[in-house]
């Protein structure tokens, strides 16, 4: 609302999300007067799988400068 509903211009200030999710999210807020609940969608990677990359990602680059 701080930028008289110019979507492009909140996200480039906040960095996410991106503009359809905007759009959809304050479309929901007008229609139910609530903040859009989490979403059900299963995450693609589990949290373990998050933490095996990060720690590889890690030992394979730490040398690198």
């Amino acid at each position: 609302m701080k930028y008289d509903l110019y979507a492009a211009q909140t996200v480039r200030e906040l960095g996410y999300p991106v503009r359809a999710m905007l759009v959809r999210w304050y479309k929901e807020y007008l229609e139910t007067g609530q903040l859009p609940k989490k979403s059900k969608k299963k995450p693609k990677y589990t949290d373990q799988q998050k933490w095996i990359a990060i720690n590889y990602y890690l030992a394979a680059y730490s040398g690198i400068r």
